[in-house]
């Protein structure tokens, strides 16, 4: 015995939106894929000689001054100021992740970028907050 559906023209209509957004969604770039971070020579060319602003995970105000990158090196140093605290360190990109050093503290970052003054902080693989560049 055959079982018929009626659907009315609105309903029929509601369902071709709904499987087109779906689709959409699911061919969009950057969707059900792999992050795609930031390569050592995207690093090397976006923060050395730049400002990093950003919160911690506690919404504390934080920023950072590179040098610049000096010939072929993968290294520098940084000046930076979280809460009214001042520090330095050492910064070094290895094994396609930026790295910082204070003494106080280490720790290495990929980035997603955003915009031009915007990048996306990931440590361990989890995602962190947005750094602002200037």
């Amino acid at each position: 015995m055959p079982f018929h559906v009626h659907l009315s023209p609105a309903r029929i209509r509601a369902l071709a939106v709904s499987t087109a957004i779906l689709a959409t969604a699911f061919a969009a770039p950057g969707v059900m894929h792999a992050q795609e971070f930031m390569s050592e020579e995207e690093l090397l060319q976006t923060l050395p000689g730049h400002e990093a602003h950003s919160v911690d995970k506690k919404g504390n105000a934080w920023a950072q001054v590179y040098s610049a990158r000096s010939g072929s090196k993968k290294s520098g140093v940084f000046n930076g100021v979280w809460k009214t605290d001042k520090y330095t360190g050492k910064w070094t990109v290895k094994n396609g992740q930026w790295c910082e050093d204070t003494g106080d503290w280490q720790g290495c970052f990929q980035f997603v970028r955003i915009d031009a003054k915007t990048i996306l902080a990931y440590r361990d693989g989890q995602k962190q907050k947005q750094w602002t560049l200037k």
